[in-house]
């Protein structure tokens, strides 16, 4: 595998993985500024922005990019990702 093939692969896990811990930052920080610092916080479900929505939706993306926007992957990815931001 070349490097240029293993940064590819990285990146279909990393960016998703960034994105959730920034969306959960962001969680931290608004959530903060309402009712102060709690360390419950850091690691609460529900609430906005949702870093599973987030998180599907970047990886939905991710695999649109590297497979195709027209592969069954994608199409999979894409309605799962549908059902998260349905249920958010």
């Amino acid at each position: 595998m070349s490097l240029v093939e293993l940064s590819i692969h990285w990146q279909v896990l990393m960016i998703p993985l960034l994105v959730v811990i920034i969306s959960q930052v962001i969680k931290v920080v608004l959530e903060t500024s309402k009712s102060g610092f709690q360390w419950a916080h850091l690691d609460s479900y529900g609430g906005m922005p949702s870093s599973h929505t987030a998180l599907f939706i970047s990886l939905a993306m991710m695999i649109g990019f590297t497979e195709g926007f027209s592969s069954p992957l994608f199409a999979l990815v894409l309605f799962t990702a549908a059902v998260f931001v349905r249920d958010a």
